[in-house]
């Protein structure tokens, strides 16, 4: 028997396996099997490039989104650049099928580049991935315009960090669009990314002192979160809490009204409450809820005991 016949099925096995862990949590166990799946390849690779130079690639990407999980972001950055290296030699070759993982690959390095405050190159590659996702979604529109809305909140969220607002606000409202056509047809998927994206284009307009339009996005990415916790509490319930902090903050900041900033707290508290010992968003938002209520003069703990039975 020639045991290098099966080496392609346990990376392949391997890799796999690394993914359920990752999604189980068990993430050092998910490292070492993304590490033994990446070593055979890049074995196999060494003799048959054109075959398995792609999934030396794939483990790359996978094990760099695990680095970023984990915290290790050096790492990360390397596999993700070596496997951008490989996309882009093999979409040299063949674009049509290398071109979205160069994309993809793109959008995942920036988005790493943006958590550690390299925001200049976070910027080149968005824009690039941006390019290409246009370029692909123009020959299939169905594949490809979410991933075009994707990237353009992507580099709005970044354009806020560098305060470039008009342009933030701009891909802002290109991805809004973009997921309103796609929520018509498939409002399971594309209703929270509606959502979403009018949160984050509320934020921009209070920044940029358009106040009735922000409150108008509040209002809606609200009511769609609403509407999502009434079917799936446990996936939108945050994202209620979320979203009446920022109305609660509103109100207190650039539309100053007491009554409504505190019931708006009142909610969050409640939509919140169930989540508030294990998601450490959750655990941020009631932190935040608590210094409203000081603002406004209101005892924390007594305002929370009368309001959350």
């Amino acid at each position: 028997d020639n045991p290098n016949a099966y080496l392609p099925d346990v990376a392949t096995t391997l890799n796999n396996l690394a993914l359920l862990q990752q999604q189980t949590n068990e993430l050092s166990e998910a490292q070492k099997n993304f590490e033994e799946a990446l070593s055979i390849r890049r074995k196999l690779a060494s003799d048959n490039p054109h075959a398995y130079l792609p999934d030396v690639a794939t483990t790359l990407n996978n094990l760099a989104l695990l680095q970023q999980q984990t915290n290790e972001l050096s790492e990360a950055q390397k596999n993700f650049e070596e496997a951008l290296a490989i996309y882009r030699k093999l979409a040299s070759d063949n674009p049509d099928a290398y071109l979205p993982y160069v994309a993809m690959t793109l959008n995942n390095l920036a988005d790493l580049q943006r958590q550690t405050n390299k925001l200049s190159e976070a910027q080149k590659n968005f824009e690039e991935a941006l390019t290409l996702y246009r370029k692909l979604a123009s020959d299939n529109p169905s594949a490809y315009l979410p991933y075009v809305a994707m990237t353009l909140n992507n580099l709005a969220i970044l354009q806020r960090q560098t305060n470039e607002l008009s342009e933030a606000q701009k891909n802002c409202e290109e991805a809004l669009t973009i997921y309103r056509k796609l929520a018509n047809d498939n409002p399971g998927a594309y209703l929270p990314k509606v959502a979403t994206t009018l949160n984050n284009l509320a934020l921009l307009q209070q920044q940029t002192n358009e106040l009735s339009e922000a409150q108008k996005n509040f209002e809606e990415a609200l009511a769609i979160y609403r509407k999502l916790a009434s079917d799936n509490p446990g996936a939108y319930l945050p994202k209620v809490a979320m979203t009446a902090v920022n109305m609660a903050i509103f109100h207190l900041q650039s539309a100053p009204d007491r009554e409504k900033s505190l019931a708006y707290c009142v909610e969050a508290l409640r939509a919140g409450q169930p989540f508030v010992e294990r998601l450490p968003s959750v655990q941020n938002y009631f932190v935040t809820v608590l210094q409203i209520l000081a603002a406004w003069g209101e005892d924390p703990k007594t305002f929370v005991e009368e309001n959350i039975s």
